[in-house]
């Protein structure tokens, strides 16, 4: 018990797409944690992952649910709570396809004084 287990790191390529590509290209959404879970790994440029279960909004459609696995950064980590709603990015080509955009959202608790901007 004196020993730490060992950090299990995912191989390139893991995962449908790169969070980095669907942050580049993807579709304006805000999201709602539902539900989140640390995975016990991180990604390949060391990110721990975690499991999201979320509500996912864009202008003009009905929310939806979905989960996904996404890397969070280190100073993200305090964002994470049930109800917390976070800038995110949807892949045009599969709707389940969710990344909370991480730099916008603590862009935002800064910008708010920690506290998440409300939807409107």
């Amino acid at each position: 018990l004196a020993t730490d287990p060992p950090t299990v790191r995912m191989a390139e390529g893991d995962g449908a797409a790169k969070a980095s590509d669907i942050l580049a290209t993807g579709l304006d959404a805000r999201a709602v944690i539902v539900e989140s879970l640390p995975l016990g790994k991180t990604n390949p440029a060391g990110l721990d992952m975690y499991a999201f279960s979320l509500t996912v909004m864009r202008d003009g459609e009905a929310p939806y649910q979905t989960q996904v696995g996404n890397p969070v950064p280190k100073d993200a980590i305090p964002l994470i709570y049930p109800g917390h709603n976070l800038p995110a990015k949807v892949m045009a080509s599969n709707p389940k396809g969710v990344v909370i955009d991480w730099e916008r959202s603590v862009q935002e608790a800064t910008q708010h004084g920690g506290e998440a901007p409300v939807a409107g």
